[in-house]
């Protein structure tokens, strides 16, 4: 069963990522060209920059500016289920 699903804009636009009931480890990087935005559906997940340490539940929106190091978690042995808008830094002006 396929839980990660990846959806290219054209060209320079928007990228979106579903990820479905995963307990899935994004350890500490960056996006050079892209802000992100996500909203939990189901689960939790922590999200760490290095400035500050995020708890996400359900319903949950975050935000990740472009190049801002961070890394994502589940809560636990939890599964979670979120989804991402990945917006290139050229949609954005």
């Amino acid at each position: 069963m396929k839980n990660v699903f990846y959806f290219p804009g054209m060209g320079n636009t928007v990228d979106l990522v579903m990820l479905n009931k995963v307990n899935t480890v994004y350890p500490l990087h960056t996006h050079a060209e892209h802000y992100t935005m996500g909203i939990v559906l189901d689960g939790q997940i922590t999200i760490e920059t290095n400035a500050e340490q995020y708890v996400c539940k359900a319903e949950s929106v975050f935000t990740i500016p472009i190049d801002v190091p961070h890394s994502i978690k589940p809560i636990g042995t939890c599964l979670y289920t979120m989804l991402s808008f990945c917006i290139h830094q050229d949609y954005l002006v």
